[in-house]
This record gives structure tokens, C-alpha cells and sequence, in this order.
């Protein structure tokens, strides 16, 4: 059902998306920070309006902060991220919008983690 989502969105655009796909399905907690870190990096979003993230892995909250787990259980502070993304950190993007979609669940406790190994 994402998927068909993410799609129906990139078919309605009124202008060229590009869809990068920079990381794999089964990630640490370090490659997912070192993912968006090199995302971040790229000189070639000068030419771009727009950025979009999709962050999709199992999560949890603790207080108010939210956070992700990567394939060896240890979490990614959303903050985390989106400190990656800001303005300061993504100067080819400064200025210009950046989403963040998060399709995690909350509750440990009724999520069954998975590591995937080939």
C-alpha cells in the first residue's frame, strides 16, 4: 500500500521527479545515518525544488522523540535525521522544501524485528 501511494504522488506531479534509491532493504543503524549523510552531499540537488525522504523500518518512541531501529536493533534518533536534512547540513538544498515521510510503528513491544541475510 506505500508503494502504490509513493507512485499515485509521482504520477499526479506537475514536473520531473527524479526517484533515487540510495539504500538497501536491510541497514544498521550507522549505513542509515552514512546513507543520508552521502544524500545529503550530492551537488546535483542544486537543480532540484524539492526534496522527499521515506524512512521505512520499525521505530519506537521514548518521551517525546521518536526514533528508528536499524537491522542490528540499535536506534536512529529522528532528530537525528532531520538535523542531516536541515539547511546547515544540506546546503544544496537550503532554502528549498524538504519532506520526511516516517512509516514506522511506535510500540516495540507489538513489533516483530526481522534481519534479512543473504
Amino acid at each position: 500500500m506505500c508503494s502504490l501511494v509513493i507512485l499515485n504522488l509521482k504520477e499526479q506531479a506537475p514536473y520531473n521527479v527524479k526517484y533515487n534509491r540510495t539504500a538497501e532493504v536491510t541497514e544498521t543503524h550507522v549505513e542509515i545515518m552514512q546513507d543520508i549523510e552521502t544524500e545529503t552531499e550530492r551537488p546535483d540537488h542544486e537543480d532540484y525544488g524539492m526534496h522527499i525522504t521515506v524512512l521505512m523500518s520499525h521505530g519506537a518512541t521514548y518521551g517525546a522523540y521518536g526514533m528508528l531501529y536499524g537491522t542490528d536493533l540499535k536506534p536512529v534518533k529522528l532528530l537525528d535525521i532531520f538535523d542531516l536534512l536541515s539547511s546547515d547540513n544540506f546546503k544544496h538544498m537550503a532554502g528549498k522544501p524538504k519532506v520526511v515521510i516516517v512509516l514506522a510503528c511506535r510500540n516495540g513491544k507489538h513489533c516483530s524485528i526481522l534481519s534479512h541475510k543473504n
